[in-house]
């Protein structure tokens, strides 16, 4: 039984250990890029964001991200700062870098990035609503003289008096449910027509406002094993 806890234990303690290495390095390659140590601060970036840990914790990620774009303009390598400020969009798609803070040239080029990243989104998963809303202004007139032509019909019917041919009320009747089945059926297609053209404004709505609306964001680090934490407010 002590040897189960002691290993367990064992474990445990290695775990913290690690996690507190990651959150050393991530603060050591922040370091770099302060004091102006671009190449390092790439190299130990680059090799952190493919740690499992990092992969799967967003807050560390988007901070590795972030940095590495910070890193790549100052590097003057445009084409790459924009990609992991596109990862970081990705990850935090209502953020913005504060001019207050971040220097202009970086939010010049996260704001190209943004663009490109909000295009491409919004390009490829917006859906085209003018063939729905066609299909459904086009069936809600053809509802309209179905519904007409039935009326037109049912008031022919009730026209009749008891002295007409028996043949006329059952010519008179048959048209008139006809009509009454051709309308029931295009009021149906009109309601689910309506209702997906309502889906679709909804979806491009809310796809609109994910990418066109950005706010600051903190990014923060929590991590498991640290006496006072690690918080990267100044970054956003």
């Amino acid at each position: 039984m002590r040897r189960v806890l002691f290993i367990f234990l064992t474990i445990d303690l290695s775990v913290f250990c690690l996690f507190g290495d990651i959150l050393n390095d991530i603060r050591r390659a922040i370091d770099f890029y302060e004091l102006g140590k671009y190449p390092q601060s790439i190299s130990l970036l680059t090799q952190l964001i493919q740690i499992p840990k990092i992969r799967n914790n967003p807050e560390h990620l988007a901070v590795c991200h972030s940095y590495l774009a910070y890193n790549y303009v100052m590097t003057e390598n445009i084409e790459k700062s924009k990609e992991e400020f596109k990862k970081l969009l990705t990850l935090k798609p209502r953020i913005k870098l504060d001019p207050d803070i971040i220097l202009p040239v970086i939010v010049t080029v996260f704001n190209q990035a943004k663009t490109e990243f909000q295009q491409y989104h919004i390009k490829k998963n917006l859906w085209p609503s003018w063939p729905y809303l066609a299909v459904n202004g086009g069936l809600i007139g053809v509802t309209v003289m179905a519904e007409i032509s039935f009326k037109n019909k049912e008031d022919a019917y009730d026209a009749l008096v008891p002295t007409d041919p028996k043949e006329l009320f059952d010519k008179r009747a048959i048209a008139a449910n006809q009509a009454r089945k051709i309308s029931n059926l295009f009021w149906g297609l009109t309601i689910v027509s309506t209702g997906t053209s309502a889906l679709v404004l909804v979806h491009n709505y809310q796809l609109k406002s994910k990418f066109l609306s950005f706010d600051i964001e903190r990014i923060k680090i929590n991590p498991w094993f640290s006496g006072h934490g690690l918080t990267l407010t100044c970054a956003f």
